[in-house]
Parts: C-alpha cells; sequence; structure tokens
C-alpha cells in the first residue's frame, strides 16, 4: 500500500514518509530517502527550507527567510525556476533546466549542496 502525502510540515514529512519529493514551481528538484533528505538535502531550495524550520533554528530567535518570490507557474524564468531567489546561482542556472539526476538521491540542481 502507498499513501501520497501533499505537505509543507516536515514534522510530519519526518515522521511518517520514507521518501520525500520535494516541489519547486511545478517540478520535482529533490527525490530521497527521508533520512537522506534530512541530513544531506542536495538541492538549493531544500537546504534553504530546512533552514526554515524552527526545529533548525534556535527557540525565540527569528526564522530565517527565503528571499524573493516564487515565480508566476505562467512566466517561469528561464533554465531553473529557483535561480532568482538562489544564492548559489551560476551562468547556465538562468539558461539550462537542469534534469534530475542520481540513483537513490536525485537532485535537479546545476550547482547542488556538496
Amino acid at each position: 500500500m502507498a499513501v501520497l502525502l501533499i505537505t509543507h510540515d516536515l514534522g510530519v514529512v519526518s515522521q511518517y514518509c520514507d521518501r520525500v519529493a520535494v516541489m519547486y514551481s511545478g517540478r520535482i528538484v529533490e527525490l530521497a530517502a527521508s533520512g537522506d533528505f534530512f541530513s544531506a538535502p542536495r538541492h538549493r531550495y531544500t537546504e534553504a527550507l530546512l533552514q526554515t524550520a524552527p526545529s533548525a533554528n534556535t527557540p525565540g530567535s527569528s526564522l530565517p527567510t527565503i528571499g524573493g518570490t516564487v515565480p508566476d507557474p505562467r512566466h517561469r524564468p528561464g533554465g531553473c525556476s529557483y535561480h532568482t531567489r538562489c544564492e548559489f546561482t551560476l551562468p547556465h542556472c538562468s539558461t539550462e533546466v537542469p534534469l534530475l539526476k542520481g540513483k537513490n538521491h536525485q537532485t535537479a540542481c546545476w550547482n547542488q549542496v556538496k
């Protein structure tokens, strides 16, 4: 049996999911086993998303945010849809769409987290 859970609640994801797919602007940008997802994110959006979780920050501190805005799906920017918000953009991030690559931990990012 399988269940597809769609949520922004990373606590629920960590408790109930074996595999995680992260979507950004309508595309899957990372797909991994739950343990790998939380311990070693590879896509820059996933990394930023995990840093905004309350559990990743000191209690009472201001939570970090991801700058910029999600692109309008009717007018996505060229290349990687996240490049307009990414701090680690390479020149070809704005012109070439990265494909989901990898065996057990797949990522669609030109400059993924090492």
